[in-house]
């Protein structure tokens, strides 16, 4: 459909009421709008003004969907550090303890407990070290793509991260279990 000029049309109307004219016939007003030339200058200028609203919708777009990834990126990389963290600092301080308890005869009893602590805790840093990598290959496949995949590798990755929260749950256990059963 063209654009039409509704000025030109007003001008034209008022000339034939002038002219003693009451009605206009389908026919005529059909030809004279199809003598009409087209506006493609105002046509052009809302499509241009169509194109940068939808560009500038789709670029907020984008930029929401990037934060979002970052602050989901930094979020899963805080949590995955967080497990390192505590299994592997539990993991030492256990080590560290269990040499003591070693060389005192009243915790004997006890060294098998700590040593299932131990277990649990070294668990814990495994399952953190495989949910990073993870998290890597989740990355790659965003980057290149493959949607679906990196959709359940991020769900085994987070499953992974809380697997060894599980864990060092159970060597926390284990610990109090020796502590309990101490001397």
């Amino acid at each position: 459909m063209n654009p039409i000029d509704v000025t030109a049309i007003r001008e034209t109307l008022q000339q034939l009421r002038k002219a003693g004219h009451t009605a206009v016939s389908i026919d005529a007003l059909d030809k004279f709008l199809a003598s009409m030339p087209a506006d493609k200058d105002h046509l052009l200028a809302i499509v241009d003004a169509a194109a940068a609203g939808a560009r500038t919708q789709y670029e907020s777009a984008q930029r929401e969907h990037l934060e979002f990834n970052r602050f989901a990126i930094e979020s899963g990389r805080f949590a995955l550090q967080v497990a390192m963290l505590v299994n592997g600092g539990a993991a030492i301080a256990m080590l560290g303890f269990i040499g003591s308890a070693w060389k005192a005869t009243r915790f004997a009893a006890a060294i098998p407990l700590l040593a299932s602590s131990e277990y649990w805790f070294a668990w814990g840093v495994l399952l953190a070290a495989f949910a990073s990598g993870l998290a890597y290959l989740t990355q790659w496949c965003f980057l290149h793509k493959r949607d679906k995949a990196a959709y359940g590798l991020t769900a085994v990755s987070a499953l992974v991260t809380i697997g060894s929260y599980g864990v060092f749950l159970l060597g926390i256990v284990n610990a109090h279990a020796a502590f309990v059963s101490g001397p």
